[in-house]
């Protein structure tokens, strides 16, 4: 689900418009690390809940010990065997997206036929991390690990403009 809102003011000259951002991650696709299947992609088997019962920010924290999956839920289907896992798992989310952009600006008459606007912008304004999408193949030893960021921290371009 994605939802997005502008927000536009005008007070005492200073205009200010932001724009807010939610979106719903996708579901993840967990694999096999070593492809032991002839023709098309090896999935492992799945046996009760992928889902730590940790979202992803207690994962990157720490609490969980730093694994977002349930590895003990997943095993290996042998040679030549599919697995019954699911192509793309429902349980298993990469993190979700929570942004918000802001600009202010005010436009100055300095003399007739001269204006000045100054402006600033803030992108990802509240400085809120997006985490990658954790490892998800199944063999690997950090197989639900989140080892990064996805996202820019905060950034706030100023400038002038002087038209005449």
């Amino acid at each position: 689900m994605s939802w997005e809102v502008q927000v536009y003011t005008n007070v005492g000259g200073w205009q200010a418009t932001a724009y807010r951002t939610l979106q719903s991650a996708l579901p993840l696709n967990v694999r096999m690390r070593t492809n032991r299947i002839q023709d098309g992609s090896q999935r492992p088997n799945v046996s009760g809940s992928a889902r730590t019962g940790f979202n992803i920010k207690e994962a990157v924290n720490g609490r969980g010990a730093n694994n977002y999956f349930n590895v003990a839920a997943f095993s290996d289907p042998g040679d030549q065997r599919a697995g019954d896992g699911p192509r793309f798992n429902g349980d298993l989310r990469g993190d979700g997206i929570r942004g918000a952009d802001l600009s202010v600006f005010k436009n100055l008459q300095v003399r007739e036929g001269l204006k000045l606007q100054l402006r600033a912008e803030f992108f990802n304004f509240l400085n809120t991390p997006r985490f990658r999408d954790p490892n998800a193949r199944f063999g690997d030893t950090a197989m639900g690990v989140i080892s990064a960021q996805g996202n820019s921290p905060r950034q706030a371009p100023m400038g002038a403009r002087l038209t005449f």
